[in-house]
């Protein structure tokens, strides 16, 4: 008797800080601590309530469980959506039933079709999520953090995506979405397709740059891409030095022509929306005019607006098109 009672209690303590109990729970194969994510798979004991998958957050301790692949799926932010739209063959789009306002707007993706397809965007309105009666919603730590709780409140299991500052958190990144629905070999093939591109592009970079690493910095919109942003991650993953993060400053710090003349950057990539590539680089030129007319300006790089802030598996894109831009400019004669 005593041998009965001890084992279903050991297998409860594995799982001690669960909600749900009577689960054993293992860890699964690939975690993804990068995201700032514990994964577990379960399997149910006799009579427990049934238990699919579980993700705890590992920033606020919560844990998010999943009964069964989510089949009605609601993706509040761009970043999912690119990955939904890549991680979804087409047989699964239906669990989709929602993508972001943004993922329809031509300024910031280029997932207008896919948008179409899926037939319904959302906001930041919980009353329109919960009338599409979600059994997952995918949010992000910069959505409004009131929907989020109301939906929590709600019973709506909902995964926060919080980590974007490195090339390995979006892997991980793109590991906690597969994970959740059941999809880990397709979301295996992202994470591979992430990895290779940016391996090819730092690649290109480091055989063009010579003995000494270049400064390269990312501005936009009156802000620079210092220490701790994955467009920091990359330019140091690539050999180059960046001036903002290496002057000790972090995240996207307001900076201004004292600055930029500080650190004479031998290159500076902006965003540009479709079409406006040289509008952006004269904008520039003009707002920091004395850097501009010195014996050596740096070089020019525009990178397209919906390439240059996502943070999906397309930031293989972009460390493509940053390595490209990269190469292009060094290879060309600084016009006056």
């Amino acid at each position: 008797m005593t041998v009965l009672l001890t084992i279903p209690l050991v297998v409860v303590m594995g799982c001690a800080d669960a909600p749900v109990s009577q689960t054993a729970c293992v860890p699964a194969p690939a975690d993804a601590e990068a995201a700032g994510f514990h994964l577990q798979t379960c399997g149910d004991l006799a009579e427990a309530p049934k238990t699919w998958r579980r993700l705890e957050d590992l920033r606020t301790g919560r844990w998010i469980d999943l009964s069964a692949p989510p089949a009605r799926v609601v993706s509040q932010t761009l970043g999912t959506d690119e990955v939904l739209a890549d991680l979804l063959e087409k047989s699964e789009q239906a669990r989709l039933v929602a993508v972001s306002a943004f993922a329809a707007s031509p300024r910031y993706s280029d997932l207008g079709d896919f948008a179409a397809q899926v037939g319904t965007t959302v906001t930041n309105k919980t009353e329109e999520i919960l009338a599409l009666r979600p059994d997952l919603v995918f949010a992000a730590s910069y959505s409004t953090a009131e929907t989020v709780q109301q939906l929590e409140g709600a019973g709506v299991p909902t995964i926060v995506l919080h980590r974007f500052e490195s090339v390995e958190a979006i892997r991980s990144n793109i590991r906690v979405v597969a994970f959740a629905l059941g999809l880990d070999a397709a979301g295996h093939r992202l994470e591979e397709q992430l990895i290779e591109k940016v391996d090819r592009a730092s690649a290109r970079v480091r055989e063009a740059i010579g003995a000494t690493a270049p400064r390269a910095l990312a501005y936009g919109s009156g802000s620079a891409h210092a220490a701790g942003t994955l467009m920091d991650d990359l330019l140091r993953g690539f050999g180059l030095r960046n001036p903002a993060s290496e002057s000790g400053l972090s995240g996207w710090p307001t900076i201004n022509e004292e600055h930029l003349l500080d650190w004479r950057p031998d290159v500076v990539f902006l965003s540009a929306p479709a079409g406006r590539d040289d509008r952006v680089a004269a904008l520039f030129r003009s707002q920091f005019s004395q850097l501009a007319s010195s014996a050596e300006p740096p070089r020019l790089v525009t990178v397209p607006e919906t390439s240059w802030s996502t943070v999906s598996h397309r930031v293989g894109d972009l460390a493509l098109r940053l390595a490209a831009g990269y190469t292009d400019a060094v290879a060309t004669p600084v016009r006056d």
